[in-house]
């Protein structure tokens, strides 16, 4: 009787895991959907927005109601749209999880003592690991894109990537890199090291550090900034594209990109 209550919580569970799955993926896939068409039209919703904010309201009567919809959901869906998804995931993590819990312990024995309220911290647990997991990818592709690009620069400068270590190595000293710079810039060809002063000036600047700054500086800045944007605590318009522009600012401000402004 017990294995045959087991099968039953356990094909409940599939049964749960599959439909809440399946309106993930159809309203992420709206969401998407929509978000294109927003971006599509910002310039339209960027000139509305200022007519009425700067006195226009009291035209809104005169405004063609499925127009107003049209902007109403061009606005509000997407933000919307993916706190149901973050809702719908939660929830089927919770109830997917002890199910499967309930149907071991009738199925297998396995021991399940935990209470209902113990898979909420546990989500949360492994959207955090996720999230770091995620990041540690994108700073070493970070890293090694910007790898490629200098190595290139060195082996079309002449210098065969002579000297060019993880970190720049001599390639990174007055002698080696600033006067092809220098010559470079006069011919207006690219050059990776404005690029890349660039982009880390704007990290530093995205996080709020000094440009002096190290792994220790950045990592405190990031948990800060992003635990008050994180979408999930911050429902304010705009916070989300701010926490994006956050995680990219922590994914390129890697260790070896550090050393790497600090060698130029």
């Amino acid at each position: 009787m017990k294995k045959i209550w087991g099968n039953l919580l356990f094909g409940l569970a599939r049964f749960i895991d599959l439909v809440f799955g399946g309106l993930i993926r159809i309203l992420s896939a709206a969401v998407g959907l929509v978000e294109g068409v927003r971006q599509l039209f910002l310039p339209l919703l960027t000139c509305f927005g200022f007519t009425i904010f700067s006195g226009g309201i009291f035209l809104i009567p005169f405004i063609n109601p499925r127009f107003l919809i049209f902007i109403m959901v061009l606005v509000l869906f997407p933000f919307l749209g993916m706190t149901f998804v973050s809702f719908l995931d939660y929830g089927r993590y919770i109830f997917t999880e002890y199910l499967y819990d309930q149907a071991d312990y009738y199925r297998l024995g396995k021991d399940s003592k935990k209470g209902f309220s113990h898979y909420g911290p546990a989500y949360r647990r492994q959207k955090m690991k996720e999230e770091e997991e995620a990041r540690r990818r994108a700073q070493e592709a970070q890293n090694a894109r910007w790898e490629e690009i200098f190595r290139e620069f060195y082996r079309q400068s002449g210098y065969g990537g002579q000297g060019y270590g993880r970190t720049g190595g001599q390639g990174y000293t007055q002698g080696g890199y600033e006067g092809y710079q220098n010559r470079q810039r006069q011919q207006g060809a690219y050059n990776p090291f404005d690029d890349f002063k660039k982009k880390y000036k704007e990290a530093c600047d995205t996080l709020g550090i000094p440009y002096d700054t190290d792994e220790y500086q950045v990592k405190l800045a990031y948990r800060k900034l992003a635990k008050k944007y994180h979408p999930d605590i911050n429902k304010e318009a705009g916070a989300t594209e701010k926490f994006q522009k956050i995680n990219q600012a922590y994914e390129f401000l890697s260790k070896e990109n550090i050393d790497r402004y600090k060698r130029m």
